[in-house]
C-alpha cells in the first residue's frame, strides 16, 4: 500500500464533491484510486472500505515492518542486522496474504500455522510467529493498531529436537580436521565464528591476539556488543581475510568438512561448540571462555564495550589451557 497510496486516496477525498452533490460510490472511487478493483485482493478491500467508511487506509503489514524498524533502532545500542530485517520480511511476506495487521485475529494466525507446517519446521514457524507478534507490538506502542496483540493469544512453541541439534565435533573428528582442514581447527582452537574470521584483516592481528570488530567497508558486524572483543589466538596462527566474499568463503568451507563430516549435526558453526567443550574440559574459568567467544554481556560500562572485561594476559591463560589439553590428550 505504501505512502503514494495513502497519498492518491486523500487527493482523491479533497476532490470528492461536498455532501448533496452528486458522488462517485466508494467501489467508483476505488477503481479510479486502483485504476482497477480486484475483490480478492486485500489491498484493493482496504481502500474499498477506507471509501465506504470515511476512515484512514489501516497500517498494512510492509509499513508495520518499517514502523518496527524503527521503533527497535530507537531502543536498541546498535541498529537492527540485514540479517535480521531479512528475516522479519521473510515473516511479513508468509503472513500478509492471509491479512492485514488491523484485520488480523487468532483464528487467521492459527490457520496460518497450520498452512505453514506443510512446508516448514515447526522451528522455522514459530521463529516468524515471534517476529510477526515483535512487529505487531510496535504498531500498538506507536498507536497505530488499537486492539490488543493476537499473537499473544496464541500459543505456539518449537524448539529443535535434542538429535538434531548441532554438537561440537568428537576427538577423532578433531584430529582429521587438525590434519585435513587446518583453518577449520583454529576455529575449533579459538572459537571465532566463520564471519569473524574471514572478514579479518592483517591489522587485526597483534602478537597473539585478534581484535574482532565490525568492517564498515564490506558492511558486516560482529553479531551483538558483546562479539566486538579481543580473542587470543594460538602462535602460528594465519588468516584467511576474504572482505566481501567472505560469505563464500563460509560456504565454501563448510562444504569441505562436509566431505570428511557427513553428519549435518557437525557443521562448520560446530568449532564454537567444540570450542567451549574443550574449556571445560581443560578447567577453565567460564567467565573469561564466554568474553572470549562473546557470549557475555558486556553492559556494564563503556570502557568494558570497548576494551574487555578481562585483561590480555588473562585471556591469553585461559586460552592458552585449552590448547595445551588437545595436544596433550587428543593430538599426543
Amino acid at each position: 500500500m505504501g505512502d503514494t497510496l495513502r497519498t492518491r486516496v486523500e487527493q482523491h477525498r479533497e476532490l470528492e464533491v461536498r455532501p448533496g452533490d452528486s458522488s462517485l460510490t466508494p467501489l467508483e472511487q476505488a477503481r479510479i484510486t486502483l485504476g482497477d478493483f480486484n475483490p480478492e485482493d486485500q489491498t484493493h478491500l482496504a481502500v474499498y472500505e477506507s471509501f465506504a467508511s470515511g476512515q484512514e487506509l489501516p497500517i498494512t503489514w510492509q509499513e508495520a515492518l518499517d514502523l518496527h524498524i524503527k521503533v527497535s533502532n530507537r531502543n536498541r545500542p546498535q541498529p537492527l542486522a540485514k540479517s535480521s530485517i531479512y528475516k522479519y520480511r521473510q515473516a511479513v511476506k508468509f503472513f500478509s496474504p492471509y491479512s492485514d495487521p488491523s484485520k488480523t485475529t487468532p483464528d487467521i494466525i492459527r490457520q496460518w500455522i497450520t498452512d505453514h507446517e506443510d512446508d516448514y519446521d515447526p522451528v522455522t514457524v514459530a521463529q516468524r510467529f515471534r517476529w510477526l507478534s515483535a512487529i505487531y507490538t510496535s504498531c500498538i506502542a506507536e498507536g497505530k493498531i488499537q486492539t490488543q496483540n493476537p499473537f499473544n493469544l496464541v500459543i505456539y512453541k518449537a524448539s529443535t529436537p535434542l538429535e538434531r541439534q548441532r554438537r561440537p565435533f568428537t576427538d577423532d573428528e578433531l584430529r582429521l580436521i587438525h590434519k585435513e582442514l587446518p583453518l577449520v581447527f583454529q576455529l575449533c582452537m579459538t572459537g571465532l565464528r566463520a564471519g569473524e574470521f574471514f572478514t579479518r584483516e592483517p591489522s587485526d592481528l597483534n602478537g597473539q591476539f585478534l581484535k574482532v570488530d565490525k568492517k564498515t567497508d564490506i558492511d558486516w558486524r560482529p553479531k551483538g556488543l558483546s562479539s566486538h572483543r579481543t580473542v587470543a589466538v594460538p602462535a602460528g596462527f594465519s588468516l584467511e581475510p576474504l572482505g566481501k566474499t567472505y560469505q563464500s568463503g563460509i560456504r565454501d568451507h563448510g562444504i569441505a568438512l562436509r566431505r570428511f563430516i557427513s553428519d549435518k549435526t557437525a557443521p562448520l558453526h560446530s568449532s564454537r561448540h567444540t570450542f567451549l567443550t574443550l574449556s571445560r574440559r581443560a578447567g577453565c574459568d567460564t567467565a573469561v571462555i564466554t568474553a572470549l567467544t562473546g557470549h557475555h554481556s558486556k553492559e556494564t560500562s563503556r570502557v568494558a564495550q570497548s576494551y574487555g572485561l578481562f585483561p590480555d594476559e588473562v585471556l591469553l591463560r585461559e586460552a592458552q589451557k585449552v590448547w595445551d589439553y588437545v595436544y596433550s590428550h587428543i593430538l599426543k
